[in-house]
Protein backbone atom coordinates (compact mmCIF):
# COMPACT_ATOMS: atom_id res chain seq x y z
CA UNK A 1 0.00 0.00 0.00
CA UNK A 2 3.20 2.66 0.81
CA UNK A 3 4.62 1.87 -2.34
CA UNK A 4 1.35 2.32 -4.12
CA UNK A 5 0.04 5.53 -3.07
CA UNK A 6 3.96 6.77 -3.39
CA UNK A 7 3.93 5.67 -7.09
CA UNK A 8 0.55 6.96 -7.69
CA UNK A 9 2.03 10.95 -6.42
CA UNK A 10 5.36 10.65 -7.91
CA UNK A 11 2.79 10.01 -11.02
CA UNK A 12 0.99 13.05 -10.68
CA UNK A 13 3.79 15.04 -9.41
CA UNK A 14 5.69 14.40 -12.45
CA UNK A 15 2.41 14.79 -15.07
CA UNK A 16 2.34 17.84 -13.16
CA UNK A 17 5.83 19.07 -13.65
CA UNK A 18 5.31 18.20 -17.38
CA UNK A 19 2.18 20.28 -17.85
CA UNK A 20 3.50 23.53 -16.15
CA UNK A 21 6.51 23.04 -18.84
CA UNK A 22 4.32 22.88 -21.78
CA UNK A 23 1.99 25.68 -20.38
CA UNK A 24 5.57 27.85 -20.16
CA UNK A 25 7.31 26.23 -23.97
CA UNK A 26 3.83 27.74 -25.28
CA UNK A 27 3.68 30.97 -23.48
CA UNK A 28 7.27 31.65 -24.74
CA UNK A 29 6.86 30.60 -28.55
CA UNK A 30 3.02 32.11 -29.15
CA UNK A 31 3.58 35.79 -29.64
CA UNK A 32 0.15 36.54 -27.83
CA UNK A 33 1.82 35.90 -24.75
CA UNK A 34 5.22 37.45 -25.67
CA UNK A 35 6.62 39.74 -22.85
CA UNK A 36 7.92 40.12 -19.31
CA UNK A 37 5.00 37.86 -18.00
CA UNK A 38 6.02 34.82 -19.83
CA UNK A 39 9.40 35.30 -18.47
CA UNK A 40 8.59 36.02 -14.77
CA UNK A 41 6.54 32.99 -15.41
CA UNK A 42 9.32 30.87 -17.01
CA UNK A 43 11.86 31.93 -14.10
CA UNK A 44 9.46 30.98 -11.56
CA UNK A 45 9.04 27.66 -13.08
CA UNK A 46 12.99 27.55 -13.23
CA UNK A 47 13.32 28.78 -9.39
CA UNK A 48 10.72 26.68 -8.06
CA UNK A 49 12.98 23.18 -9.90
CA UNK A 50 15.89 24.87 -8.59
CA UNK A 51 14.86 24.71 -5.14
CA UNK A 52 13.64 21.03 -5.58
CA UNK A 53 17.04 20.51 -4.85
CA UNK A 54 18.75 22.06 -1.55
CA UNK A 55 21.75 23.42 -3.30
CA UNK A 56 23.19 25.13 -0.34
CA UNK A 57 22.67 21.89 1.92
CA UNK A 58 24.92 20.03 -0.89
CA UNK A 59 27.67 22.59 -1.09
CA UNK A 60 28.04 22.92 2.51
CA UNK A 61 28.03 18.88 3.19
CA UNK A 62 30.53 19.16 0.26
CA UNK A 63 32.63 21.32 2.21
CA UNK A 64 32.55 20.10 5.24
CA UNK A 65 33.54 16.41 3.68
CA UNK A 66 36.55 18.40 1.77
CA UNK A 67 37.75 19.96 5.74
CA UNK A 68 36.55 16.73 7.38
CA UNK A 69 36.78 13.62 5.32
CA UNK A 70 39.92 12.94 5.43
CA UNK A 71 42.38 12.25 2.18
CA UNK A 72 39.30 9.42 1.38
CA UNK A 73 36.97 11.82 1.45
CA UNK A 74 34.67 9.93 3.79
CA UNK A 75 33.84 10.42 7.28
CA UNK A 76 35.01 8.02 9.95
CA UNK A 77 34.10 8.12 13.34
CA UNK A 78 36.62 10.49 14.45
CA UNK A 79 36.41 13.19 11.78
CA UNK A 80 32.08 12.99 11.81
CA UNK A 81 32.62 13.64 15.43
CA UNK A 82 34.98 16.60 14.39
CA UNK A 83 32.59 17.94 12.06
CA UNK A 84 29.81 18.08 14.75
CA UNK A 85 32.00 19.51 17.76
CA UNK A 86 32.71 22.13 14.40
CA UNK A 87 28.49 23.02 14.29
CA UNK A 88 28.63 22.53 17.89
CA UNK A 89 31.02 25.67 18.54
CA UNK A 90 29.27 27.60 15.98
CA UNK A 91 25.85 26.95 17.25
CA UNK A 92 27.02 28.21 20.95
CA UNK A 93 29.23 31.18 19.63
CA UNK A 94 26.08 32.38 17.30
CA UNK A 95 24.13 32.15 20.66
CA UNK A 96 26.97 33.52 23.02
CA UNK A 97 27.12 36.46 20.71
CA UNK A 98 23.82 37.38 19.85
CA UNK A 99 21.43 36.28 22.50
CA UNK A 100 23.74 36.46 25.47
CA UNK A 101 26.26 39.60 24.40
CA UNK A 102 23.46 42.11 22.37
CA UNK A 103 20.22 40.62 23.87
CA UNK A 104 18.38 40.13 20.45
CA UNK A 105 17.06 35.89 21.06
CA UNK A 106 14.84 36.60 18.34
CA UNK A 107 17.69 37.35 15.85
CA UNK A 108 19.92 34.25 17.07
CA UNK A 109 16.87 32.13 16.63
CA UNK A 110 16.64 33.31 12.91
CA UNK A 111 20.25 32.84 12.23
CA UNK A 112 20.33 29.39 13.68
CA UNK A 113 17.29 27.94 12.01
CA UNK A 114 19.28 29.19 8.76
CA UNK A 115 22.41 27.45 9.91
CA UNK A 116 21.39 24.25 9.18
Amino acid sequence: WFFLTRGFCAAVALMAFGVKLVVIGAKLCHSQYSGPLSWLEAFALLNSCIGTVLIEQQLQDRLFLFLFGGSDAEYQDNERSLRNVYQARITKQIWTEYAQNRGKKLEAIALLATLD
